[in-house]
C-alpha cells in the first residue's frame, strides 16, 4: 500500500489553502455532549503558565486520514479524523465570532483558519461537507452567521449544538471562571488573552498526517480503522462498503440520494430513529440475529458484492425503513380501512409501553401482508396478541425481557421463507403458545398493577392508566364504529388526601373532560350524580355498582383495585 505519513499541527494543516472535503461513504457529524466535553477538557489540559504568561503545549489529537499527494494537490478527502476537524472547526468559528466584538482584525485572522482564497482571491471553505448543506456553510462557517437556517437533520443538529455548547463555554463568564480553577491562577486574564490562548492550543494540536493516492486503498484504510471501533460504527462501515461497489455518481448518485431518502424516511415523523437501530431491526428480522458488532461481517457474507445485488439491497432497505417507521410512529392514515385502525391503535400501545423487542418481527409481518401473503385481519389479530402480551409482561409486571428479541427474530426469519398461507398461520399460532408460556401468572401482575399511580405530581403512568381505561370502555361497545381514546382520569377520592391509596387505580375513573372540569372538591353522593351524566359504559358500571354507598374509602377504593386487576388479567391474556 503506497502511503506517506508526516506529523503535523493543525496550524501546519489549516494555515494552508487547502480544502479538505468528507466524501460521499464518511459518516455524519455525530459528536454529544460527551465527546465535546472530553475534546474541551484535553484542550484546557495542555494550557500552562510561565512568567505570568500562558503558554500552550503539544496535545496529539489522532492521526488523519486523507486521500491525496501531499506534495501538489490542494484537494483531500478526509477518510479518518472527520470528528475531529469538523470540531476544530466550529471551535474556530465561534472563537471568530467571539472576537469580532472585541477586535475585527484578530477575528478576521482567526476566521482564516475556516476560510480560504484561491489564485483568484475567491473564498471558499476550508473543511467541506456537501450532507448538512447549506446549514454548515451559512450558520456555522460563515464569517456572518445567518440565523435563518433552523436545523433539520440529525447532523445539522450535531452541528449546531456543538457550535452552542463552545459558545457558552467561550464566553467571558464561563471561560474565566474556567481559568480560576486552574492551579497556575495567579492575576487576572483579560479575556482577549483567554480567547487567543485556546486559539493558539487549538493550532498547536499535533497529528499524524497520512495520505494515500488511492481512493481504493482509503476505503480499506477506513474500514481497517473502524472494524474494531464501537458498536455504533457498523452502519458507517456497511454505508461504506455500499458506496464502495455503488461507486457511480453520473448521471445521480444512486447510494448517495437513496440512502438518504432511508435517513429521511426515518426521522421525517413525530418520532424519528437512527438508521443504525432501524437496520440492526431490519437484518435480525431476515439475515442472522446477532449483537450489531458482528453484523458487518454477517452482512459482507449474505449480500453479494455486486452492483445489482447491492441496489436490490438498498431498493429493498427503503421499501422496509417505510414500515419502520409506521412501526416506530404510528399516524391514522397509514390505515384507511376500518379494520386497520385497530392496527394503528396497537402500535400506538405498544409505544406506550416502551417495547421495542417486536420490532423485527413486525417489519417481517408487514413484508408479507405488503406480498399478500396474510390478510390484513390476521395482520391486525397477530399485532393485537403481541399487544396484549406486552401489556401484562411488560407495561405492568416488567419482566425481565432476556430471550424476547431473540424468540421474535427467529419466528421473524422463518416467516420470511415461507409462501403457504397455512404453514404462515401455524407458525404465528406457534410463537403465540411460547408467549403464553412467558406471560406472568396472576398474582405477580396483581402486585405489580397496585402499583399504578397517578396524582397531578405523580404522572408516570398517566399514558397507561388511560389506555386500560379506554380498552376497557372500547370492549363494551358492540360495534368499531365510535372509540373512545382520549379520556381524562377523575380521582373519586380528592388527591388532597396523601395516603397512597388515592393515586391506584380503584379510586380513578374515566370521564369526558366537560364532565371532569365540573365536578369540583364535593363530597362522594354528590360526585356519583355529576357521574351518572357520562356517556362511557364503564362509568354507567360503576355507578350501577356504588350507587347505595353513601361514602368513598380506602377499603372500597382498594377493592376496587383488585377487581379491575383480575378483570384487567383475564382481558388481556393471550386465548
Amino acid at each position: 500500500m503506497n502511503l506517506s505519513a508526516y506529523p503535523r499541527t493543525i496550524k501546519d494543516i489549516l494555515t494552508l489553502n487547502r480544502k479538505y472535503i468528507i466524501p460521499r461513504f464518511q459518516r455524519e457529524y455525530s459528536w454529544e455532549k460527551e465527546e465535546l466535553l472530553t475534546f474541551w477538557n484535553d484542550i484546557i489540559k495542555q494550557i500552562g503558565y510561565s512568567n505570568k504568561n500562558l503558554e500552550t503545549s503539544d496535545y496529539f489529537i489522532g492521526a488523519l486520514v486523507l486521500i491525496g499527494d501531499d506534495s501538489n494537490d490542494i484537494e483531500f478527502d478526509v477518510v479518518d479524523g472527520q470528528q475531529r476537524l469538523t470540531t476544530i472547526t466550529i471551535m474556530f468559528s465561534v472563537l471568530t465570532q467571539l472576537l469580532k466584538t472585541i477586535d475585527d482584525n484578530l477575528a478576521k485572522s482567526c476566521y482564516s483558519y475556516v476560510e480560504g482564497k484561491d489564485g483568484d482571491f475567491n473564498p471558499f471553505f476550508k473543511l467541506e461537507n456537501e450532507n448538512p448543506k447549506p446549514f454548515l456553510q451559512r450558520r456555522i462557517q460563515n464569517f456572518e452567521k445567518e440565523q435563518a437556517y433552523i436545523p433539520v437533520t440529525e447532523e445539522e443538529k450535531n452541528l449546531l449544538f456543538a457550535y452552542d455548547y463552545f459558545y457558552k463555554k467561550l464566553t467571558e463568564t464561563s471561560l474565566s471562571k474556567t481559568f480560576e480553577t486552574l492551579k497556575f491562577r495567579k492575576e487576572p486574564f483579560k479575556y482577549i488573552d483567554l480567547l487567543k490562548i485556546i486559539r493558539d492550543q487549538l493550532l498547536d494540536c499535533k497529528t499524524i498526517f497520512i495520505t494515500v493516492k488511492d481512493k481504493k486503498q482509503a476505503e480499506k484504510i477506513f474500514e481497517t480503522l473502524n472494524a474494531k471501533g464501537k458498536d455504533l460504527e457498523t452502519i458507517d462501515l456497511i454505508k461504506n462498503k455500499i458506496f464502495e461497489i455503488l461507486s457511480d455518481e453520473h448521471p445521480t448518485d444512486f447510494a448517495k440520494e437513496n440512502w438518504k431518502t432511508i435517513k429521511t424516511t426515518l426521522r421525517e415523523r413525530e418520532y424519528g430513529v437512527n438508521i443504525s437501530t432501524f437496520f440492526r431491526h431490519f437484518w435480525i428480522s431476515k439475515y442472522e440475529f446477532l449483537t450489531e458488532r458482528k453484523i458487518y461481517e454477517s452482512f459482507q457474507k449474505n449480500v453479494t458484492q455486486t452492483k445489482k445485488e447491492y441496489k436490490s439491497f438498498i431498493n429493498e432497505l427503503i421499501k422496509v425503513s417505510e414500515y419502520y417507521s409506521k412501526i416506530i410512529s404510528p399516524n391514522q392514515l397509514d390505515w384507511k380501512e376500518q379494520e386497520g385502525k385497530d392496527i394503528y391503535y396497537s402500535l400506538v400501545a405498544l409505544n406506550t409501553f416502551r417495547v421495542t423487542q417486536h420490532r423485527p418481527l413486525f417489519l417481517t409481518l408487514f413484508t408479507l401482508y405488503d406480498k399478500k401473503l396474510i390478510n390484513i385481519n390476521v395482520l391486525r389479530e397477530t399485532i393485537n396478541k403481541i399487544e396484549k402480551f406486552h401489556f401484562l409482561f411488560t407495561a405492568i409486571s416488567s419482566q425481565r425481557a432476556s430471550g424476547l428479541e431473540s424468540l421474535y427474530s427467529k419466528h421473524s426469519r422463518s416467516l420470511r421463507k415461507l409462501t403457504d398461507k397455512g404453514k404462515i398461520k401455524d407458525n404465528l399460532k406457534d410463537l403465540f403458545e411460547k408467549l403464553k408460556t412467558k406471560t406472568p401468572d396472576i398474582e405477580i401482575y396483581k402486585t405489580n398493577f397496585f402499583k399504578l399511580r397517578f396524582t397531578n405530581k405523580i404522572t408516570r403512568d398517566k399514558k397507561l392508566i388511560q389506555y386500560i381505561f379506554s380498552t376497557l370502555e372500547n370492549n363494551t361497545k358492540e360495534t368499531d364504529e365510535l372509540k373512545v381514546y382520549n379520556i381524562t382520569l377523575e380521582h373519586i377520592e380528592s388527591q388532597k388526601n396523601n395516603e397512597l391509596w388515592v393515586s391506584q387505580m380503584g379510586n380513578l375513573l374515566p370521564l369526558d373532560g366537560k364532565i371532569n372540569s365540573k365536578i369540583g372538591n364535593i363530597g362522594f353522593d354528590k360526585k356519583i350524580e355529576k357521574f351518572k351524566k357520562s356517556e362511557l359504559k364503564t362509568v354507567k358500571e360503576f355507578c350501577i355498582k356504588y350507587d347505595t354507598e353513601k361514602s368513598w374509602d380506602k377499603t372500597i377504593a382498594e377493592n376496587r383495585t383488585n377487581e379491575l386487576s383480575e378483570i384487567t388479567y383475564e382481558l388481556w391474556k393471550i386465548k
